[in-house]
């Protein structure tokens, strides 16, 4: 459900990953890197 937004997604994910590591994604990050950060 959460992926029929894939934008909305991307940026829930960067949040997810910002708060387990206290840096910023940068948006440009690939996903699954983004998701490794955040445990996902």
């Amino acid at each position: 459900m959460l992926q029929s937004d894939a934008e909305g997604y991307r940026r829930m994910v960067r949040r997810v990953a910002q708060t387990s590591t206290w840096q910023e994604s940068p948006a440009d990050e690939p996903l699954e890197l983004t998701r490794s950060k955040a445990g996902m």
